[in-house]
């Protein structure tokens, strides 16, 4: 199993299960079929589930300024948030290869200072069907800024 672990300052460690360091590109990268979660991460009997600590996060509003970046993130099926602890909690489809540079992206973009993070690569199985706090991210499909605002915003479901 692949951790990450992303400081405030931008720089990361990598470790596989053996507890050997890496290098990010090498750990990250399914393309280089180094690492053990490339071919977790290329198992579409797996999805990646990121768990990330967002320092200064301690209200509603903060969820929402995250929540609006989320949406660009390619393959998040749904995420949560756990305020009090300050964590926020993503679940990529199966097959989808979160990179750690966007997930930090999200946080800085959103106000927030990015903590330490990890990508696990779980079996299906694994994935909680109906756990509480779960939210999917709205479907927005417009060409018009306009109409996209509106779908983030008062999104009612597909």
């Amino acid at each position: 199993m692949l951790a990450l672990m992303l400081v405030a300052g931008g720089a990361a460690c990598a470790s596989n299960a053996d507890g050997n360091a890496g290098t990010l590109a090498a750990a990250a990268s399914p393309a280089s079929g180094t690492g053990n979660g490339a071919a977790a991460a290329n198992d579409h009997r797996s999805f990646a589930r990121v768990t990330a600590t967002v320092l200064g996060i301690y209200s509603p509003r903060g969820v929402f300024n995250l929540s609006a970046r989320l949406l660009k993130l390619e393959g998040l099926e749904r995420y949560k948030f756990d305020i009090p602890d300050s964590l926020m909690v993503l679940e990529f489809k199966p097959g989808v290869v979160p990179e750690p540079a966007q997930i930090r992206d999200v946080m800085v973009k959103g106000g927030y200072q990015p903590g330490p993070f990890k990508i696990e690569h779980l079996p299906v199985s694994e994935a909680e069907k109906n756990g509480v706090g779960w939210m999917e991210p709205p479907k927005i499909t417009s060409d018009s800024a306009f109409v996209r605002w509106l779908q983030m915003n008062f999104w009612a479901g597909p």
